[in-house]
Parts: C-alpha cells; structure tokens; sequence
C-alpha cells in the first residue's frame, strides 16, 4: 500500500530515498567509517537533553559543551530549530560551512546531516509533529542513523516515515 504524506512536514520514504540519494555515496560511506571509529574512543559522549512532549508536537533540548564535535542523526523531515545559546560551526549539505550565533532559528530540510564544532556552549532545540510520546520512537521514525544510510537507500520498502 502507498502511503502519501498528509501533513508538509512528513514525508513518504521515497522522498526520503530521493533526497538522499542526491548526496554522493562516499560522502555516506566516509562518515559511516568516521563515526564507527569515534563511538570507541574515550571522546565519544551522549550529550544531554530535554524531551518535552505537547498535544501533537515534540520538543527536543540538547546542550552542547564548547569543544565538542558533534555529528547529528540524519533528518528524515523538515522542521524548525533554534540555537538559543552558544555559537556553532556547522556544516551540512544544504548550506556549506557557516557560523551560527545565537540567537538563531533555522529550519532542517530533508536529507540534512550536520556536522557541528562547538564554539561556546550551546543549546540547540529541535521541533517535531509527531502524536508519539517516546523519544526513542520519534527518533527512529524522523531520523536515521548516519551509518544505516547505505542500506535505507538500497532498501525496496519502507513504510510512512510518520503515522498520523
């Protein structure tokens, strides 16, 4: 069964696919080495965070120390974030590399990864609709693993990204 997406900011797996596919498949396979190494070593770290769930919508906190090197998840959906403290250096595929200071409110496109160096410590807030009530599970629907891309990509089938 085909699903289609009934809200702008979800989208079905083959726009997903689609976007993907647009970055070059060294680009994936570089970053898969890249972070399979730097889980096992001693400057790997879960950074902290704030889950804060509404009626329909999920927020997310996550605060940056200066210094840092922090690679994302690979946004799955478009959304807005802010940068309400700190300053980053970021580069992602859509913008190149820039400097954001907070205050600063974007928006994440699909297919967007970053990798950030953390200038000043930094709160970065994310804002996602969802109907779900667990990180985890919205985490696994709006995001993928940088590692697993690869395989998403060659994958036949996948369902809606996001249930309404």
């Amino acid at each position: 069964m085909e699903c289609e997406s009934v809200h702008p900011c979800v989208i079905t797996s083959d726009q997903a696919r689609e976007v993907l596919s647009q970055v070059p498949e060294a680009f994936w396979q570089k970053v898969t080495r890249f972070i399979k190494r730097w889980k096992h070593t001693p400057h790997a770290f879960e950074l902290p965070r704030r889950d804060l769930f509404t009626p329909g919508l999920y927020t997310r906190q996550v605060f940056m120390p200066a210094g840092s090197l922090v690679i994302s998840r690979v946004h799955l959906t478009e959304h807005p974030f802010i940068l309400s403290a700190g300053a980053v250096m970021v580069w992602d595929p859509y913008a190149g590399v820039r400097i954001l200071r907070a205050p600063y409110t974007g928006v994440t496109k699909p297919g967007t990864i970053r990798l950030l160096f953390i200038l000043r410590d930094a709160v970065w807030t994310t804002f996602h609709a969802t109907t779900h009530t667990d990180p985890e599970t919205v985490e696994k629907e709006i995001t993928l693993d940088p590692t697993e891309v690869l395989g998403y990509l060659e994958s036949k089938h996948e369902p809606c990204l996001l249930e309404q």
